[in-house]
């Protein structure tokens, strides 16, 4: 008599030859995903660059997503007039991303499926957070030269 192997097991105990339901991570296969628009922002001196990334993305990949998109704002977001307004407006956009990824369940991934996107560290721990110094930089500087204005009055 011959004897088959076990199952092989994939993340969180499920079977490795699983099939997900629904729609799955546009990267990794995994399910439950979601979908939504992650978006970054690039101020160009005198121009300025819009990009996104469409979903559906499952938990860990859209968390990345929101940190690799955020991260680039962060740092590049700025350098144009219009930015300065338009900046904040994505990076709040990403947040909101975020908590509805916070939301998701743990991805189950199927057999064979890709690994997911690196979230890599927080934002906080990033060098780009060093970016968030450029409005704070600017405001500073319209508030001092507003008061000098005021007082030569």
């Amino acid at each position: 008599m011959t004897e088959f192997p076990a199952p092989q097991t994939a993340a969180y105990g499920q079977a490795a030859n699983l099939v997900l339901p629904g729609e799955s991570c546009r990267h990794c296969g995994a399910s439950p995903s979601l979908k939504a628009k992650v978006r970054g922002h690039r101020g160009l001196i005198v121009l300025m660059q819009f990009r996104s990334l469409d979903g559906p993305f499952c938990r860990d990949c859209g968390i990345a997503a929101v940190r690799s998109m955020s991260a680039q704002t962060l740092w590049l977001g700025w350098w144009s007039g219009l930015s300065l307004l338009v900046a904040p407006i994505v990076l709040i956009m990403n947040m909101v991303q975020r908590i509805r990824f916070n939301g998701l369940e743990p991805p189950l991934r199927a057999y064979g499926s890709r690994s997911p996107l690196d979230a890599g560290r927080p934002l906080y721990q990033r060098f780009a957070i060093v970016g968030l110094l450029v409005p704070l930089l600017v405001s500073t500087l319209f508030v001092a030269a507003l008061v000098r204005d005021l007082a030569a009055l």
